[in-house]
């Protein structure tokens, strides 16, 4: 499995970190630093073939941001140019495509809703270091995930164990993201309403998703974590990774799942 979609697109994230750590220290023109260039242009070569990606599925969304580092990081690289323009078109068809209006990802995981914006805001993030930007719909899209998330997450802060998600998955947004993105629902949810602003309404349909979320407040009448919460499945989208849990559903009381 060393060319698996997904592995090789994580991989290439490490070796390009690992040649950002390194190259300060290395002799200009080591052997190391030769060898791991090399490997990272065969990760890029791998990663730009149309049929090695999965423009329908989270694992396309990293091969995307994979591939865009690698283009804006190694400019000596003879395609660099075009793997960065392919990185950043493939994020941005992505966002449009596999990301709802009402801001969530389509792949039914509350988790995989958190994982694709984290990918998708340190692609951004890189991108702007180097003076590349994306879309102004890219970017509304990405509030718009935030401001959904906001809803995804049980009082305490925790994520519902629906789709692909355990118990135990975190919620990979920061209080920093919802700054960045100008978030404040999802900063008070976040922060169990240490920061930020409660969203506007306690219960929401979210369309083209498939979720309903009903919440008895905010907080502003008793602690956050003792608000009553539940979400549930509603629908399958067509999606790539599916798991046939519709009607399943979650609910939380006073500080305890039940």
């Amino acid at each position: 499995h060393a060319w698996d979609d997904h592995a090789t697109a994580l991989r290439a994230l490490v070796l390009c970190r690992l040649w950002a750590a390194c190259w300060a220290s290395e002799p200009n023109g080591s052997p190391f630093l030769r060898t791991l260039l090399a490997a990272i242009a065969r990760h890029g070569q791998k990663l730009a073939a149309h049929s090695f990606y999965r423009g329908d599925h989270n694992h396309g969304v990293t091969q995307a941001y994979a591939l865009l580092a690698i283009g804006l990081l190694f400019p000596s690289l003879p395609q660099a140019a075009e793997w960065a323009r392919a990185g950043c078109a493939r994020l941005e068809a992505q966002t449009a495509e596999n990301v709802s209006a009402a801001g969530v990802h389509r792949e039914h995981s509350p988790f995989y809703h958190f994982y694709v914006f984290r990918q998708l805001a340190d692609a951004r993030r890189l991108g702007q270091a180097y003076g590349l930007s994306f879309s102004p719909e890219f970017e509304q899209r990405l509030e718009a995930m935030l401001a959904a998330g906001a809803y995804l997450l049980k009082p305490n802060g925790t994520l519902p164990a629906l789709g692909d998600t355990s118990a135990g998955s975190p919620a990979l947004a920061t209080s920093q993201d919802a700054r960045d993105f100008r978030a404040p629902a999802y900063l008070w949810s976040s922060t169990q309403g240490a920061e930020g602003a409660p969203p506007r309404a306690d219960s929401v349909l979210l369309p083209d998703s498939g979720y309903a979320v009903f919440r008895s407040g905010w907080g502003q009448q008793e602690p956050v974590k003792d608000e009553r919460f539940l979400v549930l499945r509603l629908a399958t989208e067509n999606s790539a990774h599916i798991h046939r849990d519709v009607f399943s559903f979650e609910l939380y009381a006073y500080g305890d799942d039940l």
